[in-house]
């Protein structure tokens, strides 16, 4: 095992949420929080590998101790960061529930609901329905296949997705959204 498998390792335990992610183009956040240690320590870090990283690091019980200290704080930050968008989230629910139109509030799950029970009833209900009618009464005459056009589908999903779009817009409007959670973390603990 080494040295950088010891030490992801140590954030697995430590911090878990932070050892799995990855930001594109910035390596892991282990590595990282392993570059701040060393910074803030003035040990230049540019031509050391991940392993000479954590070897260093590993040597040096305060260094250690600080690596611990910064993933404890990012799994923290974290867990911060995702309470504030489920109560972004709960608040935004909470205020559709409020308002007075119930039109406006209904529309979009109605629609969200409908669609798939749609496509369902027309290509796998009906289908099964009729087989079994036509084997029990085989006298009955049944209407063959229900044919929805494709323009209906086409102007439905569009319907769906303009309205997805719309409301991603809604719960973006007070937020910054040119950077991720993620991004921002990043840009906190790794300078």
């Amino acid at each position: 095992m080494s040295f950088l498998d010891s030490v992801v390792g140590i954030f697995k335990k430590v911090a878990p949420i932070a050892a799995g992610i990855v930001l594109p183009g910035s390596g892991s956040i282990v590595s990282g929080l392993m570059d701040s240690v060393l910074k803030d320590n003035d040990i230049k870090t540019e031509a050391l590998s991940d392993e000479d990283k954590a070897m260093i690091i590993s040597k040096k019980p305060e260094l250690l101790a600080d690596l611990k200290a910064k993933a404890y704080a990012l799994e923290a930050e974290i867990a911060r960061e995702q309470t504030k968008n489920m109560q972004t989230v709960g608040e935004t629910m909470q205020a559709e529930l409020k308002d007075g139109r119930w039109y406006q509030r209904a529309w979009r799950p109605w629609c969200g609901f409908l669609f798939p029970t749609a496509v369902l009833g027309v290509y796998v209900a009906w289908p099964i329905i009729r087989a079994l009618l036509m084997v029990s009464h085989p006298t009955l005459a049944l209407a063959g296949d229900i044919d929805v056009p494709a323009s209906l589908w086409v102007a439905w999903c569009g319907i769906l997705g303009v309205a997805v779009y719309g409301r991603n817009q809604e719960k973006m409007a007070g937020k910054d959204a040119t950077q991720g959670v993620l991004a921002k973390l990043a840009n906190k603990f790794l300078k």
